[in-house]
């Protein structure tokens, strides 16, 4: 039986459906919704660090520079600077303040930021530190557990080349921490803890499903991170995930998320499950060398196909996308892969800096399908999003729903597919197979129950 026939899809049998022209509708939509999504928009913050004093410890001059470079962009008044451990304990002792942020690099000549993490602590200096390198799960757990047997505050990780979007959210959650102190120590959302959930391999996806909204067919999966926590059982991703992308670990993630995926297709395809994978591709850069050769070595090394997994940006990354990370969008398209716009209502709404890609699927932001309050604007952000759905010839698909008045108006809306708890919940991968033989659910007496548009 073949994937269409079984009511399944692959990312190649995604078929656009034109829905019929709105103009009247959509008049003045994008505007009104610029307003309520304009305070979601991704940018890089000036912070408020008149008060924060920093030191880089970097060997290599030019890493040096662009760091302290960085941190005065984003508003810090007082950065000092050292080529060494042994520079940076000197500047320590005879500064008349002391120093609030360390940011330093492992690897130096003289004293390495090993035993620099040592002598701090043991100096009982106060200062919180950053480590300017890229460190495997393992070695990053093991730098955390020393630093914390020294009582060194380590905030996160920044992988080279550094920049401003990779280090303000460790700034930021510095500062956080500083206002509600203990707070993160009482949720056990340390560097340190989450770096030992990477070894002790406790994160993994769940999948929740995705239907067409007027036939009732399985569309795919949606994948979604959860912590399968020692004390607190399965966590979902809303409860770690910021302290992950805080601690400079969304790299981590999205790679683990790509890897387990892979392997569940795998899975799924060799007991004769055709069923597409959609998976955010949450990287820090997509401009990186290689990425696309990259993506397709750990997919291969899964035995999976490109063909079964359907890639995540983010509407934002799309739109500030480099030369070099369109080419890697370009060259995964060719390899294979299925594309989607993820978040769509986080950025600007439109329709031109998205149509450089060959995109197969938008998929709109929950914001605008279970938004806080009802009303016209919800009506627009959707409108927005069906409309840019149309213009790219892509299929639309609304993430949250939550209620049957959620299902009937993005059906009314003719918005393609959805997914949301009212659906599925998200499933264990061997939980899938049996949740697909009971869709669609039969119709019970006082039971809502989906139904097909006619």
């Amino acid at each position: 039986m073949t994937p269409a026939a079984a009511g399944l899809w692959t990312w190649q049998s995604l078929a656009y459906i034109k829905r019929p022209a709105a103009a009247g509708w959509l008049g003045g939509a994008r505007s009104a919704v610029q307003e309520i999504i304009r305070p979601a928009l991704p940018t890089v913050p000036v912070l408020q660090l008149s008060h924060v004093r920093f030191l880089v410890v970097e060997d290599h001059d030019v890493q040096r520079r662009l760091l302290v470079q960085i941190l005065a962009n984003l508003g810090a008044g007082h950065v000092l600077e050292a080529g060494d451990g042994h520079a940076a304990l000197r500047i320590m002792g005879e500064t008349d303040r002391p120093i609030d942020i360390m940011v330093t690099d492992l690897s130096m000549p003289g004293m390495d930021g090993i035993e620099l993490i040592r002598r701090v602590g043991e100096g009982g200096s106060g200062v919180s530190i950053v480590l300017s390198s890229a460190l495997e799960p393992e070695l990053l757990a093991s730098v955390a557990n020393m630093a914390q047997a020294y009582n060194v505050k380590l905030l996160g990780m920044v992988r080279k080349p550094p920049s401003a979007v990779k280090l303000a959210p460790l700034i930021e959650q510095y500062v956080a921490d500083r206002a509600t102190p203990g707070a993160a120590g009482e949720q056990d959302l340390s560097l340190a803890a989450i770096a030992q959930a990477f070894v002790r391999d406790e994160f993994e996806p769940r999948f929740e499903p995705t239907v067409n909204l007027a036939t009732l067919a399985v569309e795919g999966v949606q994948a979604v991170p959860v912590w399968r926590h020692p004390a607190r059982g399965e966590l979902p991703a809303s409860d770690f995930l910021p302290a992950v992308k805080s601690y400079g670990l969304a790299d981590d993630i999205a790679w683990m998320m790509l890897r387990k995926c892979a392997a569940q297709s795998a899975a799924w395809r060799s007991r004769g499950l055709e069923l597409a994978i959609a998976v955010g591709l949450g990287l820090d850069s997509l401009a990186e060398l290689e990425l696309a050769a990259r993506i397709e070595k750990v997919v291969q090394r899964e035995a999976a196909e490109p063909g079964g997994l359907l890639l995540g940006i983010g509407e934002g990354a799309v739109a500030s996308a480099s030369a070099r990370a369109l080419e890697n969008l370009v060259r995964l398209r060719v390899l294979g892969f299925g594309l989607a716009v993820d978040e769509f209502g986080t950025g600007s709404m439109a329709a031109a800096p998205l149509a450089r890609v060959a995109f197969n699927a938008l998929k709109i932001s929950r914001s605008f399908v279970k938004p806080k309050k009802k009303g016209k604007p919800v009506w627009d952000g959707l409108a927005v999003a069906l409309d840019v759905a149309q213009q790219l010839k892509v299929v639309a698909v609304a993430d949250g729903i939550a209620t049957p008045d959620d299902w009937n108006l993005l059906q009314d809306l003719q918005c393609h597919r959805g997914q949301g708890p009212l659906i599925a919940k998200p499933l264990a991968g061997d939980a899938v197979p049996d949740w697909l033989k009971a869709w669609p659910p039969r119709a019970q007496r006082g039971v809502w129950t989906p139904m097909p548009l006619l």
